[in-house]
């Protein structure tokens, strides 16, 4: 039964190459995530606690101020951008379906930069997303200029991500699968092996180099009640409601702002001077909040009305801060929102029900898991993340159920998984129907329009058009005017049938018994237009035009090469999921 097997010693060294590639990213990716995370770090304990140079300043003051002093950092950075945004994971993912992995490392890497003056000066903002697009952009980097590297792009971006999630959230199994459910979407034996080993270099790097621990510290002796199990469940759905809310304000703040057609800087100092106004109230609303967050999940005690002002005030800065466009990830600020509200649903039991017994850390944990699975639809990578993050697998039960309901809960409601998803389909690209359905949207007619095809002006007699089409070999052909322009098909079929009819012959033209109103396409259509088109065509081609402007016929595209071209991808596709 192993006749078959074969050694081939060129797979074998590209593997080893592979591996050695991937190890030396994970490497290098963990060094520059650690650089990025102590920027950003120094950036706000300088800024909030730290700073001398303006000692003259009330710290209070100094501090509320942050988000306004870096409106302009951010507006100078933002313009090295092309399209003067940051980049988020929404760009991998469709790079990764759309191009072929073909990201813009540049502008990757100027997101991430934005970033740490973001978090630094106070936007309510994460370094989760901006720690996936510096891993991405590193592997993109690094897939240029390697000379031993993975078959496909998608494979060095996936790597890179991977590495830097493992090594600023200690999370290496969380980064594996999160790049597998929300960046790829598929599942690729080819993929794994080198994004877990970048992970897990990542991991070890990081752990080893700079002591990197674990987030959260829950307590070592707990046990779990049914009480416990349902109002994780109850807190679950909650969140994704508060989930949803958030981020249907967020884009009707982005709307809103396309709709005025605000100017960059305009949307930056308005984020600015709101978010100021809102940290000077509420400090803890400021930045990425991890100590706030430490602070409840590990049992200090904020009063119901104090714990509510936190979660309000926090919820508004997110939505101004990625409303107006300010750079960073959404993840830090939701986990956030999340844990804020599992302290408010845990508060308001006890106070409801003070004989109930169940862990109020537990509620905070799984209500912030839940939160953050239904913002960024990763499931699976929420829970792993969670228990990673938390380092006890204990809890993995409760936070399955809380991260399950609130991703029912949000699909529902929000019809679509993600974030990611909501934003992805702005821009007309459509996961949800599939990697192949995404493809043919997106890529248009061009290479396969064919120029054998013919075209008879709509007053030419029917004997000449005749002539013609035998002369051609072609059993339908194309009318137009004088311009160019098309005006139907003509069947050489209906040319033999005129000839029945008792109307002179001499008279009529292809004009007379043209079949008017065809189905075309437009040079720049998509592939997916054409393979609806076609059936409704009931011919072998479809006639293609320039444009809606110029609706003149440059040629036709067969239904043999649409679908050979439609084939071939599959295949290719197939082969990115299934080759080893």
């Amino acid at each position: 039964m192993f006749n078959d097997f074969r050694l081939n010693k060129q797979d074998v060294f590209h593997s080893i190459g592979v591996i050695i590639y991937a190890i030396i990213l994970g490497v290098v990716v963990a060094l520059i995530a650690a650089a990025y995370e102590k920027s950003f770090h120094l950036l706000a304990n300088y800024w909030q606690k730290d700073n001398h140079l303006l000692a003259f300043i009330p710290q209070w003051l100094l501090f509320a101020l942050g988000p306004i002093i870096a409106c302009p950092i951010l507006y100078y950075i933002l313009q090295k951008i092309p399209e003067h945004r940051q980049h988020s994971p929404t760009d991998l993912i469709s790079a990764i379906h759309t191009r072929n992995g073909e990201i813009d490392a540049k502008s990757s890497l100027f997101s991430t930069f934005a970033s740490i003056f973001s978090i630094g000066f106070g936007f309510s903002v994460g370094y989760y997303s901006p720690t996936v697009q510096l891993g991405s952009g590193a592997g993109a980097l690094f897939h240029k200029l390697s000379g031993v590297r993975p078959i496909h792009r998608y494979i060095s971006i996936g790597c890179g991500a991977a590495a830097a999630i493992a090594a600023i959230f200690h999370s290496p199994l969380g980064a594996v699968i999160f790049v597998h459910e929300v960046l790829l979407r598929f599942f690729s034996i080819r993929a794994f092996a080198p994004i877990t080993i970048s992970a897990v270099t990542g991991y070890v790097v990081s752990s080893k180099l700079f002591d990197k621990a674990i987030f959260f510290n829950l307590p070592s002796h707990y046990s779990f009640s049914v009480s416990t199990y349902f109002i994780a469940a109850l807190g679950g759905i909650i969140a994704a409601f508060i989930g949803i809310m958030q981020i249907r304000h967020i884009m009707w703040v982005q709307r809103f702002n396309a709709k005025i057609k605000l100017g960059m800087f305009y949307q930056l100092l308005i984020a600015g001077v709101l978010t100021s106004l809102i940290i000077a109230n509420v400090p803890e609303a400021a930045g990425s909040s991890l100590n706030v967050m430490n602070a409840l999940v590990t049992g200090h005690n904020y009063t119901l009305i104090a714990l509510f002002i936190i979660f309000m005030a926090k919820g508004a800065a997110t939505v101004l801060t990625f409303g107006f466009g300010i750079p960073g990830g959404i993840f830090g600020p939701t986990i956030f929102t999340g844990a804020a509200l599992g302290g408010l649903i845990a508060g308001a039991v006890q106070l409801l029900f003070p004989s109930l017994y169940f862990s109020s850390d537990i509620i905070i944990i799984t209500t912030m898991a839940a939160m953050i699975s239904a913002v960024i639809g990763a499931p699976i990578a929420m829970i792993l993340i969670t228990l990673e993050i938390t380092g006890d697998f204990q809890i993995a039960s409760v936070v399955m159920l809380a991260v399950v309901m609130a991703n029912i809960t949000a699909y529902r409601f929000m019809g679509t998984s993600s974030f990611f998803d909501l934003q992805l389909k702005a821009r007309g690209l459509d996961l949800d129907h599939g990697r192949d359905r995404l493809y043919t949207e997106t890529h248009s007619i061009n290479n396969i329009i064919s120029q054998d095809y013919l075209a008879i002006i709509n007053t030419t007699d029917l004997d000449t058009a005749e002539q013609q089409m035998l002369s051609s070999y072609k059993n339908v052909a194309c009318v137009i005017d004088e311009h160019n322009y098309l005006v139907g098909q003509i069947r050489l079929v209906d040319i033999e049938l005129s000839r029945h009819t008792p109307q002179d012959q001499a008279t009529l033209t292809v004009a007379d018994i043209t079949q008017n109103n065809p189905e075309f396409v437009y040079r720049a259509s998509s592939i997916w237009r054409a393979m609806e088109t076609m059936p409704q065509n009931h011919i072998n081609f479809i006639p293609v035009l320039d444009g809606e402007n110029n609706p003149k016929l440059i040629g036709v595209v067969y239904s043999n090469d649409l679908m050979s071209h439609y084939l071939n991808f599959l295949n290719q596709l197939r082969n990115e999921e299934n080759v080893v």
